[in-house]
This record gives C-alpha cells, structure tokens and sequence, in this order.
C-alpha cells in the first residue's frame, strides 16, 4: 500500500541541511533538470505572469531558479511546511516511523513528478496548475503523468496489499493516470456536516490528510482496513457515503 499526498507552496526556511540522519535521490532527475533549465531562463516578468505571483514572491523565485545550481538541498517532507505536513509534524517521529513512511509516502511535486519523503530537493515554489510556453510541458500534469504512474505500478507491485491511497489534492493527484495504474486508487474525503448539508472545508481537510498520516506512521498502517479506524478532530469513517474507491471520513457539528 503507497501513500501520496501533494507538495506544498510554504517552506520551512530555517532548516539545515543535515536535517535528516540520511538522505534519498529523487526519482526522475533527468526530466527534473529538463524544467529546471527551463525555470533558469525565464526573467522576472515571466516568472510573475506564469505563476500569477507578486512581485516579491516572482523576485525570490526568479533568485532560487537563478541560483538552482549550487543551492543546498533538503529532505522533502522536512522543507515542505503546509497545514499538512504541520500536522504531519515529521520532526518529531521516531527513526521507525520515518522509516515506514519512506518506504509508502510518495510527494507529488510540480518541480520533482514525486518525492520520498527523505529525497533531497532544492527550495522552489511551482504548482502543478503553472502552465508554460514550452511545448513539452504545457501542462506539468500530463508532463510527469506516465513516469509517475509507472513507478507507483512498480512499487505497488512488491507490496501484499496493492492499494493506491489517495490524499493529495485533485490538481496534484490528476498526475496518475487512472487507465495506466494497474492497481485500485482509494481516495479519502474529509468533510463536515451540519445539519443535512455536507461541506468539504479546504483548511480542516488539509489538518486531517497530515493527522492521518501521522497516524499511518505511528501505528504503521498497511492494511486497508485499518484506515477506517483513524478518528480525530472529530473526523469519522463513514460506511454509509463510502464505497471501495471512496472512503468518506465526516465529522457531524451540531
């Protein structure tokens, strides 16, 4: 069973570079360098334009693109620093649990196709909605779709229980293709509901992806059942809106 989840926009910019005991390489480097070279040529203005960013942000990005050949390099899921990966909080996780979750958590990235968790990554900002002008990667999601894909297949095929566990967002998890993975794709849905309406709030699902693989590592979850049991923030299996490529967790405010 593989777990992906999507990368995130926020940094944490005070890490050290020997944050982790050890390291990974990622998997795709010669398409990485492809859009890496890409990145390095554009100027400031079609960095802002491209990316929808301020000129601040646009600046800082053209700067890290500029300076992409001799930056240091992080492990993933310690740079990246959005409500998931807070609440996945993977600083205070035992060596076990890290462990685990580097041989089943697979990050999309817009920048990288997909990461190990302890795969080593430069400091960049891109999304995987960012469309460009080069004809090779028009749409950074068709761009990395097959390589990604296939090598999910490959992994999942070593595993006992072949389940794709998705938790990514629907822009990052759009890279698999679903007629090319050979496997079943389990999505998990966060939402809320109040009174006979059910909502899914963006911030409280994003809490929930990070607390649920928290919980993956903690109790190193590799059954697919036992994901049903996975109960915080209120947040609880629901048999009844779920089915075999669903699962619904739902928490009920009176």
């Amino acid at each position: 069973m593989i777990f992906i989840i999507s990368s995130a926009k926020t940094l944490n910019l005070n890490l050290e570079s020997d944050t982790a005991k050890y390291s990974s390489y990622s998997y795709f480097l010669e398409k990485f360098h492809y859009i890496r070279k890409y990145l390095s040529i554009l100027n400031l203005e079609e960095i802002k334009n491209s990316m929808n960013l301020s000129y601040k942000l646009a600046e800082l990005n053209f700067n890290r693109f500029q300076n992409f050949h001799k930056a240091s390099e992080f492990p993933a899921m310690f740079l990246y620093q959005g409500d998931v990966y807070k609440n996945l909080n993977p600083s205070s996780l035992n060596d076990s649990e890290i462990d685990f979750l580097q041989q089943r958590l697979r990050i999309i990235s817009a920048l990288y196709g997909m990461v190990k968790p302890l795969d080593k990554i430069l400091q960049y900002r891109l999304e995987m909605s960012t469309k460009f002008n080069d004809k090779n990667f028009v749409k950074l999601d068709q761009y990395w779709s097959s390589k990604v894909t296939s090598q999910i297949n490959l992994e999942l095929g070593s595993h006992k229980e072949k389940y794709l566990i998705n938790l990514a967002s629907q822009e990052y998890s759009k890279v698999i293709d679903t007629k090319l993975l050979k496997y079943p794709m389990v999505n998990i849905e966060f939402r809320q509901k109040i009174g006979d309406k059910v909502k899914n709030i963006g911030l409280y699902a994003k809490k929930a992806r990070g607390l649920m693989l928290r919980y993956f590592a903690k109790e190193k979850v590799d059954k697919l059942e036992k994901i049903k049991n996975f109960s915080t923030l209120g947040f609880l299996f629901d048999p009844e809106s779920s089915n075999g490529y669903n699962f619904y967790f739902v928490k009920n405010i009176d």
